[in-house]
């Protein structure tokens, strides 16, 4: 590995970091696109930690057989055949939620902030600054999101108090008036729309200490966000949230803060700062895996090639679908995670047993 695949940071900063890429989904939370809404979402949430932590119990398993390595090393200590396969396939996933997140940016600044500015416009310009970012490494990325994480947490503290007056309880309606299958549906598409579980076991040589404190850490943390926000959201909107496309950003623009005489102003700025940061994570595990395949003297242009092959998806995307079409095609997109959670750490399970039963054979024999 290259000195830019060398930088450590703590377990604190880590959770911190998936936990601002996880709560990203929050922050463009599309009602409609999923077809769950009100106290279904707030209970799905909570099954979602359990989903959460099975899926990801192949992963801790494999890392604790093999050491802290990340799952690519894992594969080629088995086979260089399986490790190639990996790197190609936590590439895959890391590039499709970087371009999901370039997606959500632009339908969200066309269609609610800025609906006259070319899009263009706004591809280019965030393509740049996540180059930026991602060449500037995962120290630097980490220490930006550990300010980030404080300010969202102040925020959201804010506007909850603020919003108390506003705050109706009715609107909490049993969940389980439909039955059980729209918690489950809601709880399996918060659990796969994250590439962040694979992603975290992918820098676990890059983490100091053991890696499975912080990443229970970032579920409870999710959850407890992702309740908070919900919560607010649902009471404070009621059934006017439902005829909105982003209610999370409604719910910031009915408060207010000194000069700011909304704080959707504010939600912006740190919607932003956490879509930059969610991927600029993507590039640098993106980046992390082809290292296994590039030579070296090609490996400053990994990050070069990711900005351009994800900003150029995203851009055939965005003008082939528009709005919440193009949004829910991306949460199904995004399923293609679990394969990196689940199937390939159980397949490198499943060879190393092999491997091991056959060499104490040999051994016996």
């Amino acid at each position: 590995m290259d000195q830019q695949s060398k930088s450590t940071i703590s377990g604190w900063q880590a959770a911190t970091l998936l936990f601002l890429s996880r709560i990203f989904s929050t922050m463009v939370y599309v009602p409609r696109s999923q077809g769950v809404e009100g106290a279904t979402a707030l209970v799905g949430a909570l099954v979602a930690v359990a989903i959460e932590l099975l899926l990801a119990l192949p992963l801790w398993l494999l890392l604790r057989k093999m050491g802290d390595r990340d799952i690519v090393a894992c594969a080629w200590e088995l086979s260089p055949l399986l490790g190639k396969g990996t790197a190609l396939l936590v590439w895959g996933m890391a590039l499709l939620s970087c371009i999901i997140v370039i997606c959500q940016l632009d339908i969200f600044l066309v269609s609610t902030v800025f609906p006259r500015h070319p899009e263009e416009m706004i591809l280019l310009l965030f393509g740049l600054a996540i180059l930026y970012g991602a060449w500037m490494g995962l120290e630097a990325c980490a220490r930006l999101g550990a300010g980030v994480f404080v300010a969202y947490l102040l925020v959201n503290l804010f506007v909850g108090l603020e919003m108390i007056p506003h705050y109706n309880l009715l609107t909490l309606r049993s969940p389980f008036l439909q039955g059980i299958g729209p918690i489950f549906r809601s709880a399996l598409s918060f659990a796969a729309f994250q590439g962040e579980t694979a992603a975290f076991f992918m820098l676990a040589p890059r983490v100091k200490g053991k890696i499975t404190r912080p990443y229970v850490a970032t579920i409870l943390l999710t959850a407890a966000g992702v309740l908070a926000v919900s919560f607010m959201t649902v009471t404070a909107l009621g059934a006017y949230g439902g005829t909105q496309i982003y209610p999370v950003y409604a719910l910031f623009t009915m408060t207010s803060f000194l000069s700011l005489e909304r704080m959707d102003s504010l939600y912006m700025t740190l919607w932003l700062l956490i879509a930059f940061l969610k991927s600029v994570l993507c590039l640098i595990v993106a980046r992390d895996s082809l290292v296994y395949l590039v030579p070296e003297k090609k490996k400053w242009m990994i990050h070069l090639g990711n900005v351009l092959l994800s900003t150029m998806i995203g851009g055939v995307l965005l003008f082939q679908a528009r709005d919440l079409e193009l949004v829910h095609g991306l949460r199904l997109g995004a399923y293609p995670a679990l394969s990196v959670m689940v199937l390939v750490p159980a397949l490198l399970l499943g060879v190393r047993s092999l491997r091991h039963r056959k060499q104490q054979k040999e051994a016996e024999g």
